[in-house]
């Protein structure tokens, strides 16, 4: 197995990892503005950011694939945009789900799932495959 095809394997499980580290340090964030209040929330919301981060695999996935023959610097702006994009879709989707008691949060969760996704992106964007010119 090239080293290449082990750094877009391992970029997945990366870019989940970093997903959920990143929404929380965002909700740890926001928390902290708001002198801790909300801080009950917590564990709720590791649940369902732990649920968006295996949900963030599958765009991922579709990203790599589609962006393999992209040079680095489009694979990181567009990774950025598809991973907030994730994150807002999330939002959205916990709202569906949640109804009603999605106002219950005591923060702003869309800020966390945007910039987790963004970021989870990020590591496959820069991490993953990408084409590379060899010198003759």
């Amino acid at each position: 197995m090239s080293t290449r095809t082990l750094r877009t394997i391992l970029s997945f499980p990366g870019a989940s990892i970093v997903c959920l580290g990143a929404s929380y340090l965002v909700a740890k964030i926001l928390l902290a503005l708001n002198n801790g209040f909300g801080t009950g929330d917590v564990a709720a919301f590791l649940y369902w950011s732990g649920l968006f981060a295996v949900a963030l695999l599958l765009p991922a996935l579709v990203f790599a694939l589609l962006s393999r023959n992209l040079r680095t610097i489009n694979r990181i702006w567009i990774g950025a945009l598809v991973g907030g994009l994730a994150g807002f879709g999330w939002t959205l989707a916990n709202l569906k789900m949640l109804g009603p008691w999605f106002g219950a949060w005591s923060f702003n969760v869309l800020y966390c799932w945007i910039a987790g996704g963004a970021v989870g992106i990020l590591v496959v964007a820069v991490f993953g495959q990408s084409r590379r010119r060899v010198l003759p």
